[in-house]
């Protein structure tokens, strides 16, 4: 696996420092790497060496080429990774902030504009991927009073398992907590757990992984 540092000196180092300099304005290495703000990302050995580690975790080393989309790829440094690692990697966001819009533009990474809706096929996404990723997932409304339940997430992931997903691919999804709960249901509701059981999902805490076939053949897909 390279080193951040490695992966680094191959980037754009000049655009990514002018995108800091245009939305954190004399802040030291320190200030950024303690805020809670998007300017956390305009740190960029920070969010290089974060990655590696997902990609490490994803065992995208050494594999053959995948193709692969991530879902709420904010500022794109997922994405590079993959590019880095020999993957073609596509993202998925919506365009609301700037500086997500600036890093994505300095890393030279694809991103597909558009929002995840309960009940509504993804948009504006028409090829089949080895991997499709999710991580610190906002789109299943986490932080309302009524998060997203089994229907919600059914539609969801028959939608891109069946449309989106390669017959031998894989979605990687790490759910947000929500406050006020404690251990795994910050994560998801005991009945949600089940249903993600009975999809075959291998459950680590806040993170999901499924198959397509289980996927389909428990919603009543054909294959």
């Amino acid at each position: 696996m390279p080193t951040p540092q490695t992966i680094l000196a191959t980037l754009d180092t000049k655009a990514l420092t002018a995108v800091r300099q245009i939305h954190a304005p004399g802040a030291s290495d320190q200030d950024l790497r303690t805020t809670l703000t998007q300017r956390k990302y305009l740190d960029p050995l920070r969010q290089i060496h974060r990655n590696l580690r997902r990609a490490s975790e994803l065992d995208l080393y050494g594999r053959p080429l995948l193709a692969i989309l991530d879902l709420g790829c904010g500022s794109g440094y997922f994405l590079k990774i993959c590019e880095k690692l020999g993957h073609q990697a596509t993202g998925f966001d919506l365009d609301e902030s700037a500086i997500y819009r600036d890093l994505i533009a300095s890393l030279g990474v694809r991103r597909v504009i558009g929002r995840i809706d309960a009940f509504e096929p993804v948009p504006g996404i028409v090829s089949r991927f080895d991997l499709i990723t999710a991580f610190a997932i906002c789109f299943n409304d986490h932080s309302e009073p009524v998060p997203w339940g089994r229907d919600q997430w059914e539609y969801f992931l028959k939608d891109i398992a069946s449309r989106l997903l390669k017959p031998q691919g894989k979605i990687v999804l790490k759910l947000n907590p929500r406050e006020g709960e404690i251990e795994d249901a910050r994560f998801y509701t005991p009945e949600l757990r089940t249903f993600f059981e009975r999809l075959g999902a291998i459950i680590e805490g806040p993170l999901l992984t499924f198959r397509r076939k289980p996927i389909l053949s428990k919603t009543g897909v054909a294959l």
